[in-house]
């Protein structure tokens, strides 16, 4: 298939759970919104054991910057628009045609199966008010016996977003709203959150993976 993505996805298993929430913007504007990332749930976990022998070069990167920052565990990553040169962009694998809006509430994991880190983003085009149609809980990491990758998307919303206005419809009144959502979203408790954050995490931490 001609698209603006890589082809060369290792073999591994995709789970999608079903989200019967609506959309927000769904009813307002029809379904000519699908073009947006959306938020989902899904759960995909690779096999990487020969990613450099066949080879799988584009999750090479991502394994790479995700080991790092399980060894090193910054508490802090910056917040912003891609366009930003200060901006490291956490891993984000599979690779999309969109950037992240935010890096929000940076939370690390330890399994018995392995170990990853978890973060809040939305995935954009372009300037954008934050909305829970597309707001994501993401999750990328490494099994214990560095066999598989794991990666998930789980749709969240927060009643915050609910009445985030933006004064006009300029990239500049965007950003603001982006900058006010942000910093609210990353005082709010993790239980403010549908689902709650801790019950996505300990979801995670009870994975059986052979």
């Amino acid at each position: 298939m001609d698209t603006p993505g890589p082809q060369d996805f290792p073999p591994g298993v995709r789970i999608v759970q079903e989200d019967a929430r609506t959309y927000p913007s769904i009813p307002k504007h029809g379904p000519a919104v699908y073009m947006l990332p959306r938020a989902h749930n899904i759960l995909n976990v690779y096999n990487i054991t020969a990613v450099k022998s066949a080879p799988y070069k584009t999750i090479q990167v991502h394994i790479e910057h995700l080991r790092r920052l399980l060894e090193t565990r910054p508490s802090k990553v910056a917040n912003g628009m891609g366009g930003d040169e200060n901006y490291e962009q956490l891993p984000d694998y599979p690779p999309r045609n969109a950037a992240h809006n935010f890096q929000l509430k940076l939370v690390y994991i330890d399994a018995e199966w392995g170990s990853g880190l978890f973060y809040i983003t939305q995935f954009v085009q372009d300037a954008v008010i934050p909305s829970n149609d597309d707001l994501v809980y993401e999750f990328q990491g490494i099994t214990k016996d560095s066999k598989s990758y794991v990666a998930a998307d789980f749709r969240i919303t927060h009643r915050l977003l609910q009445t985030l206005r933006a004064k006009d419809n300029s990239s500049d009144a965007a950003n603001q709203a982006t900058e006010r959502a942000a910093a609210e979203l990353s005082k709010a408790s993790d239980d403010s959150y549908t689902p709650s954050l801790k019950k996505i995490r300990a979801w995670v931490s009870t994975l059986k993976i052979d």
